[in-house]
């Protein structure tokens, strides 16, 4: 509704949202005025995994299972590396673990995941245009340089 106002009145500026924006349906919807709309989301999707995953269950796995399935797979690898509590707790805090399969995993001391991905939605498809880490010193985006947006 506020999109289509913009457009309306012939306003004109960058769009930025959260991960709630990160819903293919709901923007070819409003494909027009959700053209070049930028959001960030922890959430990357995986079309192979979820069509292999539909095909042998016969549904759509939810956002949540997903989540779920990438953090098992995070703490089984982190087991099979130590099944000792605090050098599992050392590998969650250095992971970066290519395996998981919809997010990516980057942990500090404040045990919160410090990754996102920065989406767009243009043309009817949602493209990644950056990743971000808030534990990385050394970040340059396009992102940045178009915008001239900061993380700190």
């Amino acid at each position: 509704m506020v999109l289509s106002q913009l457009k309306y009145y012939n306003i004109h500026f960058p769009i930025f949202g959260n991960s709630e924006w990160n819903n293919k349906e709901l923007l070819v919807r409003s494909k027009k005025e959700a053209n070049e709309v930028i959001f960030c989301t922890d959430f990357l999707e995986n079309h192979s995994f979820n069509n292999q995953f539909s095909h042998l269950y016969k549904e759509t796995p939810t956002r949540y299972f997903l989540y779920g399935y990438d953090a098992a797979t995070l703490l089984i690898n982190a087991m099979e590396d130590s099944p000792i509590r605090s050098k599992i707790v050392q590998y969650l805090l250095n992971a970066n673990d290519p395996k998981a399969f919809h997010t990516k995993f980057v942990f500090h001391k404040k045990q919160v995941n410090q990754f996102l991905y920065i989406l767009q939605f243009e043309d009817g498809e949602i493209q990644k245009i950056d990743e971000v880490c808030a534990r990385s010193e050394e970040h340059t985006s396009e992102l940045q340089s178009r915008f001239g947006i900061s993380y700190a």
